[in-house]
């Protein structure tokens, strides 16, 4: 038997799993076979995961009032806007229920490369007294390309 490092870190599906030991340990040849087996497994699960597109599905269809937008102003990556959330009610196959007052949709322009970063802060209420606080971001993109085509790329959260 050979003693292993202080720490382990596993990696499956883009998240990081960290083990830290105070003292090393001991791996017989089996627990090796199987570690390597597991972490092999992990891998290919993973590549899977990244191959395959999202499954989607419907949940509900929010109603949400609002308020008027406000002009925070001018940052170093763009105009911040400001749309406050008042309420509303939400419906779905399987719960409903009112939009709680206080979240807001946050906006960032950023006129210089044709895009808005949207990004909404809000919590719901269901018909049974559960609370749910739900964060969505998104990307607006109006810019083209010299064929007139919208123009894709990776998106980046400014600070």
């Amino acid at each position: 038997m050979r003693k292993m490092a202080k720490s382990l870190v596993v990696s499956v599906k883009g998240r990081t799993f960290a083990n830290v030991f105070t003292q090393p340990i001991k791996i017989s040849r089996i627990m090796k076979k199987i570690l390597t087996a597991m972490l092999l497994l992990a891998f290919f699960v993973g590549m899977k995961a990244q191959n395959e597109g999202p499954e989607l599905e419907y949940v509900v269809e929010l109603k949400v009032k609002c308020e008027g937008a406000y002009q925070v102003g001018q940052t170093s990556h763009g105009n911040r806007f400001v749309i406050p959330i008042v309420g509303g009610t939400f419906e779905g196959p399987k719960m409903k229920g009112t939009i709680i007052p206080g979240g807001a949709d946050y906006q960032l322009q950023d006129n210089e490369h044709g895009r808005t970063e949207v990004e909404a802060i809000y919590s719901i209420k269901t018909d049974d007294g559960v609370n749910i606080h739900i964060r969505n971001k998104g990307l607006i993109y109006t810019g083209k390309d010299e064929r007139q085509q919208p123009v894709l790329f990776p998106y980046s959260s400014s600070v």
